[in-house]
């Protein structure tokens, strides 16, 4: 016999949401046999846990560190040689596959120009010394996609920043000069990296830099061998 309170059954006294619902809704429970009112707590528990839905996957954060080789291209690279390069970055997930976040890179280049190599020779004077130093700042995002033949991950990114473009000179008449501008640009690349343990990795990076420069134009492009380290968020 289905048990009735104000003409209305026991079902749709569980589907009420008011006080005086809800003190009629514990006293339908305590008539039922027990099997039946743990079966009527689940359903009323029931509609809470679907509208909490899962708990959310705790966020990652990505520090990376790496080092490598700069080219000069373009005109770039008919007054400076290929120099050393470093690179710092810090990022953290945004959603599935997708990254966003922060980087610091410095490069350095050294050359001679062949006019005063030549004069040097005929002259005995000390060589003008160029040197080239390249300082950013900026931020990137990354899209990652796993390869399923191989236990690597590839990306791309995308980026912008300041670009500190810095030359030095040197002689014996000039001294020490100094120029510096500081000039927006973009880059952008793509990579892999294979992960060692889950909160290690290992990449291999190379990017296109494009500084909007004054005078002579400066892109470069650089490839870093980098270090990851994983870190999970609490979530």
């Amino acid at each position: 016999m289905i048990r009735e309170v104000d003409g209305r059954t026991a079902v749709a006294w569980l589907r009420g949401e008011g006080p005086r619902e809800r003190t009629a809704r514990r006293a339908v429970v305590s008539a039922l046999p027990r099997p039946a009112a743990l079966l009527a707590a689940a359903a009323l528990l029931a509609p809470v846990g679907a509208a909490l839905g899962p708990a959310p996957a705790a966020a990652q954060q990505i520090v990376a560190l790496g080092g490598g080789v700069v080219v000069p291209l373009a005109g770039f690279s008919d007054w400076f040689d290929t120099g050393a390069y470093g690179t710092v970055s810090v990022d953290r997930e945004l959603r599935r596959q997708i990254e966003g976040g922060l980087d610091l890179g410095i490069s350095a280049h050294s050359a001679t120009h062949p006019f005063d190599v030549e004069e040097s020779r005929a002259t005995n004077i000390p060589l003008q010394e160029w040197r080239k130093e390249v300082l950013s700042a900026g931020v990137h995002a990354k899209v990652f996609r796993r390869i399923q033949q191989a236990p690597l991950i590839a990306y791309v990114q995308v980026g912008a920043g300041a670009y500190a473009l810095i030359t030095r000179t040197r002689d014996e008449f000039l001294g020490n000069p100094r120029e510096r501008q500081i000039r927006p640009g973009v880059n952008g690349g793509a990579g892999l990296i294979y992960h060692v343990r889950p909160d290690l990795g290992l990449g291999l990076g190379a990017v296109v830099h494009h500084p909007f420069s004054e005078g002579l134009s400066s892109p470069f492009f650089s490839v870093a061998l980098s270090l990851y380290f994983v870190e999970r968020g609490k979530g």
